[in-house]
């Protein structure tokens, strides 16, 4: 088998057997279609925990790699508020019941890397802008701002600095999703019958 058609998702002793996700439409999702995706995640598991056992049972290994890419910028404390967006962002690329894609983790290094280095050049429409799906990423970040300003008090925030590195994280995250699922071999190649 070439390098061109090898699988994606090679089975391992730890691999479930799940179908694949669809292939991903030509175009960036639009922002109605990210909000229908990301609602009906929210509706489908309204316990937060019950969407990450969902997500593990799926193969997912975005946790351990976030985890690790966070380390330095982040508490333990503030990535539990990601958890559940994050959660949601990997159920509208690959939704419950299909094989979650396989993230390259230097890849993802690499990338956040860059984006700090730029941010000083850069503001955060240019941010979003250039995100493989920027719809997405507009929404996400309007969750974790809207999560700011109505969170319990007492309970911890995002201050403006974690903000902007959890902007760039979830680009990193999202565009790393969507390339997982646009090589060949990834994702079903057909499209659903009413897209």
């Amino acid at each position: 088998m070439s390098e061109e058609t090898e699988a994606v998702y090679l089975p391992g002793e730890d691999t479930p057997e799940l179908p694949l996700p669809l292939a991903l439409p030509n175009q960036p999702f639009t922002e109605q279609e990210c909000m229908l995706l990301l609602d009906e995640v929210a509706e489908n598991f309204p316990n937060p925990h019950d969407a990450l056992e969902e997500l593990m049972e799926c193969g997912s290994s975005l946790f351990e790699d976030v985890e690790e890419l966070l380390e330095d910028y982040l508490s333990e404390e503030q990535f539990t508020i990601l958890v559940p967006l994050l959660i949601q962002i990997a159920f509208v690329f690959a939704p419950p019941g299909t094989l979650q894609p396989e993230l390259n983790l230097d890849t993802m290094e690499a990338a956040l890397e860059d984006l700090l280095e730029d941010r000083a050049q850069q503001d955060d429409a240019e941010v979003i802008a250039e995100c493989r799906q920027p719809a997405l990423l507009k929404l996400g970040l309007q969750t974790l701002a809207e999560f700011n300003t109505h969170a319990p008090k007492g309970m911890i925030r995002l201050q403006a600095r974690e903000m902007g590195i959890v902007m760039l994280l979830l680009r990193v995250v999202i565009d790393e999703f969507d390339a997982a699922l646009r090589v060949p071999g990834a994702a079903r190649a057909d499209e659903p019958e009413d897209a």
